[in-house]
């Protein structure tokens, strides 16, 4: 019988966007700056935390701003149309105490310009953890944009969570936000975040939320205080919006053990490349640059690699341009 493998790298990287824009705006919220300083605020990638000094007692609220600093970028949804956002991240020093990690797509209201983390117009938070306040909420209005007190709500999303989370991993973690308005009145969220030494996956669903909320500007993370963070690096920060209308494009990944089948379908009439990544970072790889409708490409990796195979191989699509 063959096994699923690696759902998350399928779902957080197993597509790569015909295009993508980027969250290359980045601040930090709170009073108290506890994870300092800042290394390429301007990019898509910046980093934050000298790697030595631990986040032990303040809090530090992050949020990058879509777009760049000379074009700020907002994402309105008409009926039909998914706003995604994606990157990865590497935390060095921290703890495991994952209660003390959130991030959140949200609405600033025009506070970010103003360096003002509290009163935001809203968004949808993902915190994990195994405690109370692990599950989906909606935004913090009346307070810190990534607070799950005040006016925050517990949505009581579906919930698939297994692995542990290590805050001073070597292997990264990804992190995923998609926002589907589905009516004139609902959306439905879908948010995951997988990786880390402890093979973290941990995803939450809820479909058919009221709201009003159809404007997005702003990605947002926590680190807590005990979180003992003393290094966060984010790697390829972006957004991108699709429609119902768009062409289908679907990847799954099984294993019989040794060598991952990846099945694909797409439109027959655009061509695509399989790319291959250990740590979702580096994809120099091309497996095949001839993906086409439907079919079955199989990885050997004992032809790529020496024993031991790697314990992870991440695959993503990408539209094969000239």
């Amino acid at each position: 019988m063959k096994k699923s493998l690696s759902q998350v790298a399928v779902l957080l990287a197993g597509i790569s966007p015909l295009s993508a824009d980027p969250v290359a705006n980045w601040k930090e919220f709170n009073p108290n700056e506890a994870i300092v300083p800042i290394e390429g605020e301007d990019t898509i990638s910046p980093t934050f935390g000298d790697g030595v000094t631990q986040n032990s007692s303040q809090q530090a609220w992050v949020a990058g701003r879509f777009g760049t600093v000379e074009t700020p970028a907002s994402v309105t949804l008409a009926v039909g149309e998914t706003l995604t956002v994606t990157g990865t991240m590497a935390l060095t020093g921290g703890s495991n105490n994952s209660n003390q990690f959130r991030f959140a797509v949200l609405n600033d209201g025009g506070k970010f310009a103003q360096d003002d983390g509290s009163n935001w117009t809203g968004g949808w938070l993902h915190s994990i953890g195994t405690g109370s306040a692990a599950d989906l909420w909606r935004g913090r209005t009346d307070g810190p944009f990534i607070s799950t007190a005040g006016n925050a709500g517990d949505l009581d999303s579906v919930t698939t969570r297994t692995g542990l989370f290590d805050g001073d991993s070597v292997e990264p973690f990804a992190f995923s936000m998609s926002i589907t308005r589905d009516s004139d009145t609902t959306i439905d969220v879908t948010s995951l975040i997988t990786g880390g030494d402890g093979d973290l996956s941990e995803e939450y669903v809820k479909e058919d939320i009221e709201t009003p909320l159809f404007t997005y500007t702003t990605l947002g993370l926590l680190f807590g205080g005990s979180s003992a963070i003393e290094q966060v690096v984010f790697s390829d920060v972006q957004y991108t919006v699709t429609s119902e209308s768009e062409p289908e494009i679907f990847l799954a990944i099984h294993s019989d053990g040794v060598n991952p089948e990846i099945d694909y379908r797409v439109d027959e009439g655009k061509t695509y490349i399989l790319e291959t990544s250990l740590d979702l970072t580096n994809w120099n790889l091309e497996l095949d640059d001839s993906i086409s409708g439907a079919g079955t490409f199989i990885d050997d990796l004992s032809a790529r690699f020496e024993a031991p195979l790697p314990s992870r191989v991440y695959y993503r699509l990408r539209a094969n341009t000239p």
